[in-house]
């Protein structure tokens, strides 16, 4: 099966977040894990709630918009290969993460929640 055709920098598949502090979680994305902004992409919508954003991490374009009063909670997670765990942990808990799970050796690599 071939995938469909994919603009440039995009997959087939693309995660994007609904969260609550956007902006916020954007930001963090970009400090945490070096993330580069697609600043043309930023759009805020008439009620001034962030309708999208998109970060760029390593190959893969992380889309965010702020949860709007109605929508239902959306919960997500997002699995990101590092090369320095612990230094990406260093800066997520530095910008106010939370560690969930510690550092675990899980079938010959290392992994931990935010």
């Amino acid at each position: 099966m071939s995938a469909p055709p994919a603009p440039e920098g995009y997959a087939t598949v693309n995660p994007f977040i609904i969260t609550r502090d956007a902006d916020d979680v954007t930001r963090f994305v970009i400090e945490v894990f070096d993330g580069e902004e697609r600043v043309e992409a930023r759009t805020i919508d008439e009620d001034g709630l962030l309708l999208q954003s998109e970060v760029r991490v390593g190959t893969t374009t992380i889309m965010l918009a702020e949860r709007k009063p109605g929508w239902p909670f959306t919960p997500s997670l997002l699995q990101v290969y590092v090369d320095d765990l612990e230094l990406v942990l260093e800066r997520a808990l530095a910008r106010g993460a939370r560690l969930v799970t510690k550092p675990t050796d899980f079938f010959g690599a290392q992994f931990a929640r935010v």
